[in-house]
């Protein structure tokens, strides 16, 4: 089993430190440490807001790694983002 954890790029840069940090989103590295110590499950994290990534970019990274689950994270006010990137990952991948 292969597992893609994503953190959503935002829309539009509105707080540089917090839209584009220089840190990758915490939660994310503790589950990818997690079940690559205690399971077999492949694990890959793409985080757009680290890497500087957009929707598109995002979309590709997730086809080219073709996982069995997709897993995004999102605060409150990213909930948006995070949905129309499942969305746009949902229609690339629709199983």
């Amino acid at each position: 089993m292969k597992v893609t954890l994503v953190n959503a790029p935002p829309f539009a840069i509105v707080e540089p430190w917090y839209d584009r940090p220089d840190f990758g989103r915490a939660g994310l590295a503790y589950l990818a440490g997690y079940l690559r110590q205690h399971s077999d499950i492949g694990v890959e994290i793409i985080d757009a807001k680290l890497e500087r990534l957009d929707f598109e970019a995002v979309v590709r990274r997730v086809v080219e790694a073709r996982p069995s689950v997709v897993g995004l994270t999102a605060f409150t006010n990213e909930i948006t983002p995070a949905a129309y990137a499942a969305a746009l990952i949902k229609r690339a991948l629709p199983d």
